[in-house]
């Protein structure tokens, strides 16, 4: 599946979805934090979101760490739909954490601002306003934090020696 790529002359934070809401009007959207990286192949994520749950608006990923308190953790129900986010909290409740890429169709932006006005801000707003209405799809390779120079070297070394734990 081939997605088309929105680039902007400044920093829009959410806005820029918002702002660009109609050039996604035909096709699936992909928002990824570019303070992530991902050893893994979209491709399941991409057909989990073509297969979803009845009522599901959002595909999100999800990876496991071994520093679930550094990270963003998304509980999931059996049907691994998203019941909560707990953000970087001293006693996580789990180790799946919220990979901060997310496939959503165009109707969820009409529909969120319909309900709630513009976001500002997609990674902190957009996941708690469609709760339950969320689909996980879990990668097996590690979703790691490259948001600081170490980070990303660390990153880098973890995934060059096939780490599968973040």
């Amino acid at each position: 599946m081939c997605m088309p790529t929105v680039h902007g002359p400044e920093l829009l934070g959410a806005a820029a979805l918002v702002v660009n809401r109609n050039y996604f009007a035909d096709a699936a959207g992909l928002l990824s934090h570019t303070d992530n990286t991902l050893a893994d192949d979209l491709s399941g994520q991409l057909a989990t979101h073509e297969r979803r749950l009845a009522g599901c608006e959002l595909t999100l990923l999800t990876s496991r760490s071994n520093q679930p308190c550094r990270c963003g953790i998304a509980a999931t129900d059996t049907r691994v739909v998203v019941s909560a986010f707990h953000e970087k909290v001293s006693d996580p409740p789990g180790s799946c954490v919220n990979g901060a890429l997310d496939v959503f169709d165009p109707p969820l932006l009409g529909g969120l601002i319909a309900r709630h006005g513009p976001p500002s801000d997609f990674s902190t707003e957009v996941p708690l306003r469609p709760l339950g209405r969320i689909q996980s799809w879990h990668a097996e390779k590690p979703c790691l934090d490259i948001g600081t120079t170490e980070a990303l070297a660390t990153g880098q070394q973890r995934i060059s020696a096939g780490k599968t734990e973040c």
